[in-house]
């Protein structure tokens, strides 16, 4: 087996989508999740360190803006700081998966309901999160890559009420995101 090293530095920018998963321990009727999924983006800086031909070590530390959307109650726009590690694999010479946690810090909830929009960051229940990723890419050419990431929350972002198949308010609900992304990074090897 040959053994190869190289330290790319980058920048890269990502499209996703978020949606809620709701959860209410206490209720015991059905109720509808009025949150629909919306696009947001982040910005990213890029740190990876391939090692040993097949493996890789990557960082990229940045700023996300995750959205939902509702004609019912208010629409949230969520703001993080993201520090995600992964371990990365490449399965043929251009296409890796990846495993890794995210380290996530809520900057700003947003809410907005019918053309205001509230900060109600004092209301999340979190904000420090640890969630695991999983991400596939596939390297263009030896600068440009694409990728997709899966993003899940396992701590909950904030509680609210929801309604009930009868139109009732029942709670309550424990709210937590989960986004998927796709994404360009550009990077440049400095050490090869």
């Amino acid at each position: 087996m040959t053994s190869a090293q190289n330290l790319s530095f980058g920048l890269g920018i990502e499209l996703n989508q978020t949606r809620f998963r709701q959860k209410a321990p206490t209720v015991e009727t059905g109720f509808n999740n009025p949150h629909q999924a919306a696009f947001g983006f982040g910005f990213n800086f890029l740190v990876d360190f391939k090692y040993a031909d097949k493996y890789t070590i990557g960082f990229t530390p940045g700023i996300s803006i995750l959205r939902t959307k509702s004609m019912v109650t208010s629409s949230k726009q969520i703001h993080y700081l993201n520090a995600p590690i992964e371990l990365g694999y490449f399965i043929t010479k251009r296409s890796q998966i990846r495993l890794g946690i995210q380290y996530s810090y809520l900057i700003k909830l947003n809410s907005t309901f019918k053309n205001n929009t509230t900060n109600l960051t004092f209301f999340a229940n979190h904000r420090h999160y640890l969630s695991p990723t999983f991400t596939f890419s596939f390297e263009l050419n030896s600068n440009w890559s694409i990728h997709t990431r899966f993003i899940y929350f396992i701590q909950n972002l904030f509680n609210s009420g929801a309604l009930d198949v009868d139109g009732n308010v029942v709670g309550p609900v424990m709210v937590t995101p989960y986004a998927l992304g796709i994404g360009f990074n550009y990077k440049f090897r400095v050490i090869n």
